[in-house]
């Protein structure tokens, strides 16, 4: 049975994930709700996500809703997930074979909130050029403040570039963890499982301490160890999941 319009509506009227024939698991579901809450909390992006069967005309329930310019709306229904954003872009995203319905939805969540995309709005909203320096008078002080201002666009640079490296470390630690609380799904009631999330809990945990204090400070993600820690973290969450995947095959 396909989902109405008038159900769409007043599903996300309740609640920011809407999915009334409840085709996503509970821990995906609990995953995509910590996402929504994170990038409001960091980016201020209101987002709203939707799971049906059938056809939705998304851009008449983004006008039902009243949507504006700080929301998002991932709309997953037979013509694939559309991806509605405030600033009137939108895009549709088929999911490949083999990916969950909650990896796909967290995966285009997390491009929302990404700290990268947030540094690079930025720049472009500082206009993206040199330093402003007052003259002081005479050729050697304009050399200097030449020198002064190209070292700090230097610096700003492989900052950035610092900062866009942990952000893309982070991403394939988050797509791991996901995959590992799913994968333990799959064996509901094994204790060894809820050993297997509890510590993959814990790895992502540093994870977001590290990503945070990146965050805070965008010049440490150039430091290569940093990076190094958060691809170890990943590989142990990927020795984790395949554990799990070893368990539900016997």
């Amino acid at each position: 049975m396909s989902v109405t319009m008038e159900q769409a509506i007043a599903e996300l009227k309740k609640s920011p994930l809407a999915d009334p024939e409840a085709r996503m698991k509970a821990k995906g579901r609990r995953l995509v709700l910590e996402e929504i809450d994170r990038i409001r909390a960091h980016g201020g992006v209101r987002a709203h996500v939707l799971i049906a069967s059938g056809a939705i005309d998304v851009a008449a329930l983004w006008a039902a809703l009243g949507y504006g310019e700080r929301d998002a709306l991932l709309a997953l229904h037979d013509g694939g997930l559309e991806v509605w954003l405030g600033n009137g872009k939108h895009s549709t995203v088929t999911a490949a074979a083999g990916v969950t319905i909650a990896d796909l939805v967290l995966g285009e969540l997390r491009h929302l909130g990404a700290p990268a995309s947030r540094a690079a709005k930025h720049d472009d909203d500082s206009g993206g050029g040199f330093p402003v320096l007052p003259v002081v008078g005479g050729t050697l002080a304009v050399a200097a403040g030449g020198l002064v201002a190209l070292a700090i666009l230097r610096r700003g640079k492989l900052a950035k570039e610092g900062l866009a490296a942990v952000t893309k470390a982070k991403a394939a630690l988050d797509k791991s963890y996901s995959e590992v609380v799913l994968a333990c799904e799959e064996l509901p009631g094994d204790p060894q499982a809820t050993e297997i999330q509890l510590k993959a809990a814990e790895l992502k945990k540093r994870a977001d301490a590290i990503s945070a204090d990146v965050e805070a400070a965008p010049a440490k993600g150039t430091d290569p160890v940093t990076v190094g820690k958060l691809e170890q973290l990943d590989n142990e969450l990927a020795a984790l999941r395949s554990t799990v995947l070893q368990k539900a095959r016997k």
